[in-house]
């Protein structure tokens, strides 16, 4: 996969969702999530995150 074509994000805070979509960002596409720290609101919407994709649209291809 080219560099161009990856979707990174940097923290997973609560809203993470609603703020990727308003980006129009598709979720299934996020490649690499990078926490900067593991502090709460950098870290709440992960499992959303990990999970929505699966629950709305079968399995995650990785």
């Amino acid at each position: 996969m080219r560099w161009e074509e990856k979707k990174l994000l940097f923290d997973a805070g609560r809203g993470v969702l609603q703020r990727l979509y308003e980006s129009e960002v598709d979720i299934k596409k996020v490649t690499t999530v990078f926490l900067t720290h593991l502090h709460n609101d950098h870290i709440e919407g992960l499992a959303s995150l990990w999970i929505t994709p699966w629950f709305c649209w079968g399995e995650r291809s990785r």
